[in-house]
């Protein structure tokens, strides 16, 4: 019974944590220069874990409503020019596709990338998959 509590994502292994690194980095440096410090906080808090190899609470800490939610979330900042805000669209676009390569979920992700997908496809800019 008590194994109900136990996290699905335990046996995760992540190969691609460099990568992970670089993206989130890139993501807390644009919130951080754009005045957004409450969300650059809400993508640092994962980053860190990551850093230290603590997967549970990587994962756990990337599965927020301040990253996913709604208003005031990381994912819904507004940014400008709008060359930052694709690259910031890229960034979320580029971290769902190598979370999806370890097998880490994050149930909001699916809408969020299919439509920051088609935005920068729709504006001509550079997009993975």
């Amino acid at each position: 019974m008590w194994n109900l509590f136990k996290s699905k994502n335990k046996e995760i292994v992540i190969v691609n944590k460099y990568r992970l690194i670089e993206i989130l980095s890139k993501m807390v440096e644009i919130l951080r220069d754009n005045g957004y410090s409450p969300q650059a906080e809400s993508v640092k808090k994962p980053l860190q874990y990551l850093y230290n190899n603590d997967i549970e609470n990587f994962i756990s800490y990337l599965n927020t409503v301040e990253l996913w939610g709604g208003s005031g979330a990381a994912w819904e900042v507004y940014l400008e020019p709008k060359q930052v805000q694709y690259e910031f669209m890229k960034n979320i676009v580029d971290l769902v596709d190598e979370l999806g390569k370890t097998g880490i979920k994050i149930p909001k992700e699916r809408g969020v990338t299919k439509a920051f997908k088609q935005e920068l496809m729709k504006n001509n800019t550079c997009v993975t998959k």
